[in-house]
């Protein structure tokens, strides 16, 4: 899983929607037994008093040897560095010039063995202009006749807010398995099967075409909500020209748009080309050297308008490629009814159904219409994310701001507002909750409007796809396609069956929830060593080459961490590589998968770099010389 929930240094609807872990109540050497006694008066006492003091700043060696399971100086130096750093980012971004007062409630306990207790706790600060609150799952251990904080659980939070832990004493790791509990709100995505939705177009037979940026494939939803791949092997290259579209490989799939005669057009902006799937599904490149592909349009003629850079280029049905209109000079300019505006960097762009093309520019955040000339007719602040043709005329625009717009007539007005009218099946609009911010958008030939949205955006909580009816009403749009029926099936092309077998099913309550197949596994070499630390700090930076580093067992956990996924491009920081048996959180594992496994698996802990803050247990299995991603923790 990803990071945890954050208020300050980062946006909180972007960095909290990670869906919590499972947590284990299982714990090695018995669980608890019917009709066993709840946690006594005195017991939770004493529990209070260890989980109250341990992430306070102010810990002594002492200290942590009284509170917490094999505490010593180095956890505390990894507790309070870690508290220390998230308090000052409250003083840092101006939200109070005081320490803001911080405490840990312990709000549940439940014995699930002799000497193990779960634990529900609240993590709490007080600041100027409101409260903080983070709820965690974890464990209570009596060492000696003492409770204390289990040490899995206090790493665990050390780490939840960006510490890197001390390797686990001898015997220290222990279930339950702690987990971040998140606020309801943060739900599983609505659009199952989706991992990053953007642009949208409609067919001529009324599905809705899906570009998944992060699948890297063109899908298709049906009427039902099944989902169809229209083109794309998910992996990243050049290839498939002249065949199906099913089997093309794309560098970067962003723009899509859709001809009368039912050619679907595509931007492939890492090759720099535009690519056309003709009603037969073969697909072929139209256009190619292309750069900045940032807006696709189809004209009535069948041209096609491409925004690329500082121009929007035409190009015709013969293939030959002009220039719509192009800024002029250091300031990238245009002239706009007499005025000449700077910063012309075209993006989103569509045509209203008299032929005049609206064009968002990014460096001047404004739309700005354009006559079938190419002639500025009139400019209107924006922050665009994506651009439709209206039905009736005039243009729709996605706003980044979380709303739709619509531009017709010299006008433009609020269409739709998410954060005021409920979309049944998300989040209520309101104090605290999410706003749906329509990242693509298209129109149906019956007027419906279809919306995408994703995690991470800035507003949105969930993954998902909506539409507005014609009569204003607005819902989800239910995906009937499972998750693991969009994930490549055994022995598919590129994925052998030999290589990725199917996984045996973990205990229920289990994490991991599924166990790696036995067959292949062998002790780590040195190839395999650092093939896995390749993967570890590559992790999460694409999906098709995330599921060739993966185990099939964890393929439906990298497909969550991609949609919570908050981190991508650069390299994680490699903290350190060991045996797994070794590791904090090796005791899930092992109750899950049984101990031959970890015993043959390695553990990477990847920790913030300038890339990300993350902090990450990855677990490796090396099955015929392939190391194999099969269980994280974070």
């Amino acid at each position: 899983m990803k990071g945890a929930p954050r208020v300050l240094g980062r946006n909180f609807a972007t960095a909290a929607v990670v869906v919590a872990l499972a947590f284990g109540v299982t714990v090695a050497g018995g669980g608890r037994a019917s009709g066993e006694p709840r946690a006594t008066a005195a017991e939770r006492a004493d529990i209070s008093a260890a989980f109250g003091r341990f992430f306070t700043g102010n810990l002594s060696t002492s200290g942590a040897e009284r509170f917490v399971q094999a505490g010593g100086s180095a956890l505390v130096v990894t507790l309070d560095n870690a508290f220390d750093a998230f308090l000052m980012g409250f003083t840092q971004t101006g939200v109070t010039q005081r320490r803001p007062r911080a405490s840990i409630s312990v709000r549940s306990v439940e014995p699930v063995g002799a000497k193990v207790a779960s634990v529900g706790f609240e993590f709490e600060i007080r600041y100027r202009y409101g409260v903080y609150r983070q709820a965690f799952k974890g464990a209570a251990v009596d060492v000696d006749g003492r409770w204390k904080v289990g040490w899995s659980t206090a790493c665990f939070v050390a780490e939840f807010y960006d510490g890197l832990c001390p390797p686990v004493p001898p015997g220290a790791a222990i279930l339950p398995l702690p987990a971040a509990a998140l606020p309801a709100r943060f739900s599983r995505p609505a659009a199952e099967g989706l991992i990053w939705p953007q642009a949208l177009a409609v067919a001529p037979d009324g599905s809705l075409l899906i570009v998944d940026q992060r699948r890297n494939q063109l899908l298709r939803r049906l009427p039902d909500g099944e989902l169809q791949v229209v083109a794309g092997t998910g992996a990243t290259g050049f290839a498939g020209d002249g065949g199906p579209a099913t089997e093309a490989e794309f560098n970067g799939l962003s723009q899509v748009a859709v001809a009368h005669d039912g050619t679907i057009y595509l931007t492939d902006s890492g090759s720099g080309r535009v690519r056309a799937i003709a009603p037969d599904g073969a697909i072929r490149t139209v256009a190619a050297h292309l750069r900045c592909l940032n807006g696709l349009a189809v004209a009535g003629d069948g041209a096609l308008l491409v925004a690329s850079c500082s121009a929007v280029l035409e190009i015709a049905p013969s293939g030959a490629i002009s220039t719509f209109v192009a800024a002029s000079g250091a300031d990238n300019t245009v002239t706009v009814a007499g005025h000449v505006e700077r910063g012309f960097g075209p993006g989103p762009i569509a045509l209203d159904d008299q032929g005049d093309l609206y064009a968002f520019s990014d460096g001047d955040k404004q739309i700005i219409e354009f006559s079938p000339s190419g002639e500025g007719l009139a400019a209107w602040p924006a922050y665009s994310d994506a651009m439709a043709t209206a039905q009736g005329g005039g243009i729709l625009d996605a706003d980044h701001f979380a709303l739709l717009r619509r531009i017709e007539g010299g006008h433009a007005g609020i269409l739709f507002d998410p954060s005021k009218t409920p979309i049944a099946g998300y989040t209520l609009p309101g104090p605290g909750g999410s706003v749906f911010q329509p990242d693509g958008v298209a129109v149906g030939p019956d007027g419906t409007i279809y919306m995408s949205t994703v995690v991470g955006n800035g507003y949105s909580d969930q993954t998902a796809l909506a539409e507005i009816a014609p009569d204003g009403s607005a819902r989800l749009l239910a995906i009937t396609t499972p998750v693991t029926a969009t994930l490549p099936s055994l022995g598919a092309p590129g994925f052998a069956a030999s290589l990725y077998p199917a996984p045996t099913p973990a205990p229920p309550g289990s994490d991991p929830t599924g166990c790696p197949a036995s067959t292949g596994l062998h002790g780590f070499d040195a190839s395999a060593r650092k093939e896995a630390i390749n993967t570890a700090e590559e992790i999460d930076t694409g999906f098709h080459q995330g599921l060739l580093n993966s185990d099939r067992a964890w393929w439906p956990g990298f497909y969550t961490d991609q949609i919570d996924g908050l981190y991508e491009g650069g390299r994680h920081a490699v903290v350190s590589v060991r045996p797994a048996a070794e590791d904090v959180y090796a005791p899930a594992v092992i109750d899950a998968c049984g101990a031959r496994l970890i015993q043959r698996s390695i553990a990477i802990v990847i920790g913030p770099s300038g890339y990300s803050d993350q902090v990450s247990h990855l677990y490796f299995l090396d099955r015929d010389g392939h190391a194999l991603l099969y269980w994280q923790h974070t």
